[in-house]
């Protein structure tokens, strides 16, 4: 429970007091002790931190002053505060007057002949002060704060120099052990205290951050010391054929970058997962064909083939893939195997589209012998219309001359029949008709293996005459 502590004064020499050293009211955060007494019993003369919020808090410091006549004291008057880089470089030095704008008096009580006072100052106050490479370095989490306290000597009453928030002011102010020690000719007790005052930490002011790289990660960033309520900002980076899958530890979630307010220490490990692909097979057989497959490869395997679907269509023989639907050309072959490299390449997913070749009776230039009609002749034996059968996809030779007679006849040749400079493109075969007809001389269909439906007979003098009407 938060309790407001209200400083009352009561007579004259006590109001003098406050005339020298102001107090503010202020909230005391709860578990911390309500007085300076309280709070010296506690934790002594250490500076430390306590968080109100999720980027501010308050950070004390309890003095102990004995009140027995001495000719000669010594007393802190305030800090000096250091910013070093994490390779201990000065960033920037700050000063901190006890009772000052800053670090202001919060309560001071005397008790068996010492008299106990406390400061506090805020975080918030604290990080308005630093200079930009300061607070680019803290922001980083590659930054710490070291405080000196800053003392004088005190002769008859008397103090001997003095100080405010820029720094030592008059006389003699001294910021180091060395400094202060060899003032004066002090008591052993006093030289061994005197180590207490330098080098301070503020407590419970900085968490570490911790950023692993589990498997499959090759890399992490953003681990280090944070100061309170500064965001720590985490990023992982997969290995080669890996995507990165989720942190694990203080931190959740599955995006390569984390962010979150530092409030105290975190561990974060970050794991990545072999790279998937997703091949989906489209057979894409006709534009309306919306038959799919799909095939998961995963990274590491090595060469893989693709899979063997066994799509058919009649009419038609799948000969590969290809990246677009309407490609006239495989860009791998049915079956193909593919790398690493591959999947690497295509991750998460990738759409093949089958690409098909019409299987044309009419482009075979050896039929298949067997006679697509059962009730039909022997495709074997020879055929009774035609005593000399040609065989198919061969051009019928003129006959030579017989080699007896003194002045054979050269044979015409038939280009001569033709002008010259004229190009027409036709589709003929010099073929026997047995091989395309039935046993009632009926053409037999494409589709049983014949030849197309509007193919026609001719023989060659009439074709020789209907080519010349055409290019007449």
């Amino acid at each position: 429970m938060e309790k407001k502590i209200k400083i009352v004064v009561f007579g004259m020499v006590v109001a003098l007091l406050v005339t020298f050293l102001p107090f503010r009211q202020t909230d005391i955060y709860a578990g911390i002790s309500e007085n300076a007494y309280g709070y010296y019993q506690e934790y002594g003369n250490n500076v430390c931190f306590f968080p109100f919020s999720e980027t501010d808090g308050m950070i004390y410091y309890a003095t102990k002053a004995n009140l027995a006549s001495s000719d000669i004291r010594y007393r802190t008057i305030g800090w000096k505060l250091s910013v070093k880089d994490s390779s201990g470089k000065k960033l920037q030095t700050m000063y901190f007057k006890l009772g000052g704008n800053y670090m202001y008096a919060v309560h001071r009580v005397r008790k068996g002949g010492a008299e106990y006072n406390l400061y506090a100052l805020t975080l918030g106050d604290l990080k308005d002060r630093l200079n930009a490479k300061a607070s680019q370095a803290l922001n980083k989490g590659k930054a710490s704060m070291v405080m000196d306290a800053c003392m004088i000597v005190v002769r008859k009453g008397k103090a001997q120099g003095t100080m405010n928030d820029q720094g030592p002011v008059s006389g003699k102010v001294y910021t180091t052990y060395q400094g202060i020690s060899g003032a004066e000719s002090w008591s052993r007790e006093s030289y061994t205290s005197f180590h207490n005052y330098f080098h301070k930490e503020i407590q419970g002011l900085f968490f570490w951050v911790d950023a692993i790289a589990g498997e499959g990660i090759a890399s992490v960033s953003g681990g280090g010391e944070y100061c309170y309520g500064y965001t720590a900002c985490l990023k992982a980076k997969a290995k080669k054929g890996y995507d990165f899958a989720e942190w694990r530890g203080d931190c959740y979630g599955d995006r390569e970058r984390q962010e979150f307010y530092v409030t105290n220490d975190v561990r974060c490990v970050a794991y990545g997962q072999k790279k998937k692909l997703q091949i989906f097979f489209h057979r894409n057989s006709s534009k309306d064909d919306t038959e799919m497959d799909v095939q998961t490869m995963t990274y590491g395997y090595g060469k893989v083939p693709l899979e063997n679907i066994g799509w058919k269509t009649k009419g038609k023989k799948l000969v590969g893939w290809a990246m677009k639907p309407d490609a006239k050309k495989a860009d791998l072959k049915c079956g193909a195997v593919v790398k690493d490299s591959w999947i690497i390449r295509y991750s998460p997913k990738i759409d093949l589209y089958g690409v098909w070749k019409t299987e044309n009776t009419d482009d075979l230039t050896d039929p298949d012998p067997t006679d697509p009609d059962p009730t039909g002749p022997d495709p074997t034996g020879p055929d009774p219309t035609d005593p000399d059968p040609e065989t198919p996809g061969t051009d019928r030779e003129d006959p030579k001359p017989d080699s007896g007679d003194p002045d054979p006849v050269k044979p015409k040749d038939p280009d001569e029949d033709f002008p010259r400079g004229k190009i027409i493109s036709f589709h003929c075969r010099f073929i026997s008709k047995k091989y395309f007809e039935d046993a009632g001389r009926n053409l037999i269909p494409k589709e049983r293996g014949g030849l197309a439906g509007d193919s026609k007979w001719i023989m060659e003098d009439s074709l020789r005459v209907w080519l010349r009407q055409l290019l007449a």
